[in-house]
């Protein structure tokens, strides 16, 4: 519906993730990355992670029954199980899987034993380590979330001014952003071609 709405010029800047960012800009060239959302750690990449309970699968390969994702269009969804599942010679549409939501539902479903696996940001699951989930394997590091606007409602020097303000913010004013407390990097698109290399496991 974001998408949707970004297209039809209701939305002037968007904040997605590298998925939904590539399939948006593959259909919408006037999409325009204004500056990428640093994580915790201060990098503008994340990984993601399958996830088991504690008497589960000890292997992707081991994997064979139901997996849990947050959302259709979550980088750490279809995306990353269809890779890690491929890697193994498993296919994705052999596994029943469900859309709970968020990924907080997703790792106590997975807790719980509702569902074999679950995927999610390795950053997620790792609050949940204390409950006895269990990352089975990661992903290589994906380009993180990002800021972009709509060239057709946006004009460039706007976009302009907006990107440099972000990019030179100083540390000290951190504290104060909900979007952004960790800073912002350039976007660098080559980047995102990890993503555009694996959108078939998001289909």
């Amino acid at each position: 519906e974001i998408l949707r709405l970004f297209k039809l010029g209701q939305i002037d800047i968007v904040h997605l993730g590298p998925l939904p960012y590539v399939i948006l800009k593959n259909s919408y060239p006037q999409a325009e990355p204004v500056a990428a959302v640093k994580e915790p750690d201060g990098k503008a990449t994340y990984t993601c992670a399958m996830v088991t309970a504690f008497d589960g699968p000890t292997s992707v390969r081991q994997v064979h029954r139901s997996i849990a994702f947050s959302q259709p269009l979550s980088t750490c969804g279809h995306l990353t199980a269809g890779y890690l599942l491929y890697r193994y010679g498993i296919k994705l549409e052999n596994l029943h899987h469900e859309y709970l939501g968020n990924q907080d539902q997703v790792a106590l479903a997975v807790v719980k034993g509702n569902y074999e696996v679950g995927t999610m940001k390795a950053a997620v699951a790792k609050k949940y380590t204390n409950l006895t989930l269990r990352i089975i394997e990661e992903t290589p590091a994906f380009p993180g979330f990002l800021l972009v606007a709509n060239k057709v409602t946006v004009t460039p020097d706007q976009i302009s001014t907006i990107r440099k303000i972000l990019l030179s913010t100083p540390p000290k004013d951190f504290g104060g952003l909900v979007l952004g407390r960790y800073g912002f990097s350039p976007v660098v698109d080559s980047s995102y071609d990890l993503i555009r290399q694996n959108l078939r496991f998001s289909r």
